[in-house]
């Protein structure tokens, strides 16, 4: 279980992957470093997560049942937002299928091989490298 942050260009800008198995999305980033330096007010801004997650100052979820327009637009924004969250992670994949399968064998290095596969993809966003050469990345432009 891996907890990821990317921004609306794809990067992958913090992962986690101390954690293995089933552990909640809410107890990761309780614990995490990233949570600890926005709170401590080294970011501007916020992120966007899903209902896994508290609702913060810092990180702002989906309203769970909107009442008001308002609250529907938010979390049509919100998703909207967070979209770039889903076409990272299938980019990330598609570049490196290794990611889709699952990784077996010693945890270290399976946690590196993860790791190693998040610099490498945004090194190509740095670089706007295709995943094909002369294709764009369904429909994606990098």
């Amino acid at each position: 279980m891996e907890e990821v942050v990317c921004d609306a260009d794809l990067k992958i800008r913090d992962i986690v992957t101390r954690w293995h198995g089933s552990v909640h999305d809410s107890r990761i980033y309780r614990e995490c470093r990233l949570k600890q330096r926005f709170e401590a007010g080294a970011f501007r801004g916020v992120l966007l997560g899903d209902g896994g997650y508290p609702c913060t100052s810092h990180l702002f979820t989906p309203v769970l049942h909107p009442a008001t327009p308002s609250e529907e637009q938010y979390n049509r924004c919100h998703i909207k937002t967070r979209n770039a969250v889903e076409r990272c992670f299938g980019l990330w994949k598609q570049r490196f299928r290794c990611l889709l399968r699952g990784l077996y064998g010693n945890i270290e290095t399976a946690r590196m091989a993860i790791v190693a596969c998040a610099v490498l993809h945004n090194i190509a966003i740095d670089m706007r490298e295709d995943l094909f050469p002369g294709e764009e990345a369904a429909g994606e432009v990098l």
